[in-house]
């Protein structure tokens, strides 16, 4: 049972439009999976692309929900190691003494160890799964496909925010939230919080009773962009990611 409170001061997009005639049309899918902008439609290989929105509509609010929604994807979650298979290909050799088969990304940058790639999983533009082998564009480790978890970026010229809270079982308590401040006409930033707790699933009554209870969640997260496009060819882009995992996995 979980019960979820939301206060926003920005409105989600939505996938269908009204056109001039009344008739509901499909937005296009743009994908960024070859390093460059095209439409899902023109991408010759097999992708798929959700957005936070479509994931907040069907209840998704962490990576071990993706599978559900996405075909051919799994994603197992042993004392929070994340290991991904994509058609049944993977690995759980994601310490430093291996290496993943599918290659994880977190704003487009390799993360070699997905530990906590969950823990990222918060104010989200989308979510973008390649299916099959991409080593010519994401390297080596990209034998089964890659996933790409993609944060929302600063918007110029506007202030937006939006705050997010759930309870349920086991003392779950959930907080999300971001707000978007323009600094100027050529900058702006993005600052997002992420927190999820609740109790173990199962009791330790064993001898050992120094040992907590299994399948418990702390999770912390923070995120800060830092925009500046001073023209419409020209923008930086600065980054940090704070994320911490402490539960019993």
């Amino acid at each position: 049972l979980a019960i979820s409170a939301v206060l926003s001061a920005s409105v989600l997009p939505v996938y269908a439009a009204e056109d001039d005639a009344g008739g509901r049309t499909i937005e296009e899918v743009i994908v960024s999976v070859e390093r460059v902008e095209q439409t899902l439609q023109s991408y010759e290989g097999t992708a798929i692309a959700m957005s936070q929105a479509a994931l907040d509509t069907l209840g998704a609010t962490d990576l071990l929900d993706l599978p559900a929604l996405m075909p051919g994807l799994e994603i197992s979650n042993y004392e929070s190691n994340t290991e991904l298979y994509v058609r049944g290909i993977g690995s759980n050799a994601n310490t430093e003494l291996g290496d993943p088969a599918v290659a994880p990304h977190l704003d487009d940058v390799y993360v070699p160890g997905p530990r906590g790639l969950g823990v990222a999983f918060f104010d989200l533009e989308r979510v973008r799964i390649n299916v099959g082998p991409q080593g010519t564009v994401r390297g080596r480790n990209a034998l089964g496909g890659t996933v790409n978890v993609i944060s929302r970026k600063p918007v110029l010229s506007e202030f937006q925010g939006y705050a997010e809270f759930s309870v349920g079982d086991f003392d779950q308590q959930e907080l999300r939230g971001a707000l978007n401040v323009p600094l100027g006409e050529i900058a702006a930033t993005r600052l997002a919080v992420y927190s999820s707790k609740h109790d173990p699933y199962v009791e330790n009554t064993g001898p050992l009773n120094n040992l907590l209870g299994w399948e418990s969640q702390d999770d912390i997260g923070a995120r800060a962009h830092f925009l500046l496009q001073p023209s419409d060819r020209f923008s930086v882009l600065l980054t940090g990611d704070y994320l911490n995992s402490r539960g019993t996995g």
